[in-house]
């Protein structure tokens, strides 16, 4: 799956889950940025490129089979947060771009990291992109008062969806905060469920760090028990 965004006015060519050997089209653009694969292309010269760890859950199982590989406690936590009566809606491309599901959660994505004393950059431009080809998918969480708690979106590719952004939003009382951790691995699981529903077999968790800094996120992943995976990533200019 491949599209062309641009930024600050350059037509970059975005590719997810490409085939090793699969060339890349240059035509209309200088640049390219390859998510996922390690790509090899003659007519191209790799900028940069990177590997990554990640975590992939297997969701081609039954939605029983599937909170049933969760930690313990961590099912207990979805379990209460469906009594407490928190909901998930799950959209896809074409209601996303018929609602502007996108500018509300760049706007809340955005509004975490100000809250968190952070400047954030918006995915606006890169979500567009990838709803435009028919491959996005954003989830929403929402407390028992009908309020936002928490946000989801992927990329999907033909067997796989990555996990891309995350938004929690921050409430000051201490009982919604409770609540919106629950609503968050609420998600999560909706969106397991929802995806294989779509014929997606395995749901990457966007990557964790060992890095001290994210030992939280890492951790909060591990609870889903996904098993260790590689990513590759690179940055390709016309040769």
């Amino acid at each position: 799956m491949d599209f062309i965004r641009k930024k600050w006015g350059v037509p970059i060519r975005d590719i997810w889950f490409t085939n090793t050997h699969e060339a890349v089209d240059f035509s209309f653009i200088n640049i390219a940025y390859n998510f996922y694969k390690p790509i090899v292309d003659e007519r191209g010269i790799i900028l940069k490129k990177w590997q990554s760890q990640t975590l992939v859950s297997d969701i081609s199982k039954t939605p029983e089979e599937i909170l049933a590989n969760f930690k313990s406690r961590l099912r207990n936590k979805i379990r209460r947060a469906t009594r407490e009566g928190i909901t998930v809606k799950v959209f896809e491309s074409r209601e996303i771009l018929k609602n502007n599901i996108i500018s509300e959660f760049d706007a809340a994505y955005m509004e975490m990291y100000y809250d968190k004393g952070q400047k954030g950059k918006s995915i606006a431009h890169r979500l567009y992109g990838i709803a435009k080809v028919g491959k996005l998918v954003i989830s929403i969480a929402y407390l028992p008062d009908g309020t936002i708690a928490a946000y989801h979106s992927y990329v999907i590719g033909e067997k796989i969806a990555r996990l891309l952004h995350t938004v929690s939003v921050f409430r000051e009382e201490p009982e919604k905060k409770m609540m919106i951790g629950w609503a968050n691995r609420l998600l999560h699981f909706k969106d397991m469920c929802s995806l294989r529903e779509r014929g997606v077999s395995f749901y990457d968790w966007g990557g964790v760090s060992r890095d001290k800094k994210m030992e939280n996120i890492t951790r909060f992943k591990e609870e889903f028990n996904g098993q260790e995976h590689k990513t590759f990533y690179s940055v390709i200019i016309r040769g």
